[in-house]
């Protein structure tokens, strides 16, 4: 008479704990199945990041020249000026002169300072496309395809032209900078022998 038992449903013998329990796996179970499911047929979309899309190279930097580096940059360049000439009228290469060095330096040293006049400050963007400098409300653009050699000399790049040249001091880049326009350059010597010996 006061045997403890628990209540059970009509028409089922099992008691209504039991079977609420066993209600709440197979829900379990069915929403678990549900989920695997999904993520056999959905996977998770892949998120592009920044170093899977390529991007352009570019540097930007401002010089304000000095004069012992723009003197520099015309010792180191005057050999190679000098070999052309005389190689260009047939005559052996000769060591320069103390007089020559002298008025070299004279030379430059004016042309610094008259320059220096002009453009105090001259801001530079390179890129793929070429070079660009910004100067007291002067603008040039030089493709790479009228360059003709990028030297590096002790005190940064010194990259020539049919027009005249355009030194580039190491101490206005930064190291990611300088193996940014390494890059450029290797890419620009890959196009021009492309061009000069075509496939």
């Amino acid at each position: 008479m006061f045997t403890f038992r628990h209540p059970r449903p009509v028409g089922n013998r099992k008691p209504v704990a039991e079977l609420s329990m066993q209600q709440e796996a197979r829900a379990i179970d069915a929403s678990h199945a549900i989920l695997v499911g999904k993520s056999d047929v959905l996977p998770p979309p892949v998120v592009a990041t920044t170093s899977s899309v390529p991007q352009q190279l570019t540097l930007e930097f401002s010089v304000s020249y000095r004069l012992a580096e723009y003197l520099s940059f015309a010792r180191d360049h005057a050999p190679l000026v000098t070999q052309r000439v005389l190689a260009a009228k047939g005559k052996l290469v000769q060591t320069p002169s103390r007089l020559q060095g002298v008025a070299l330096t004279l030379i430059c040293t004016v042309a610094f300072f008259f320059k220096k006049r002009r453009m105090p400050i001259c801001r530079f963007i390179i890129t793929e496309d070429g070079i660009h400098r910004s100067a007291a409300s002067r603008n040039l653009f030089i493709p790479w395809t009228e360059v003709l050699e990028v030297h590096r000399y002790s005190q940064g790049y010194f990259i020539e032209m049919h027009r005249g040249a355009m030194p580039l001091p190491f101490r206005c880049l930064r190291a990611q900078q300088v193996s940014a326009f390494d890059a450029l350059v290797a890419k620009w010597q890959k196009a021009s022998l492309a061009s000069t010996f075509p496939k």
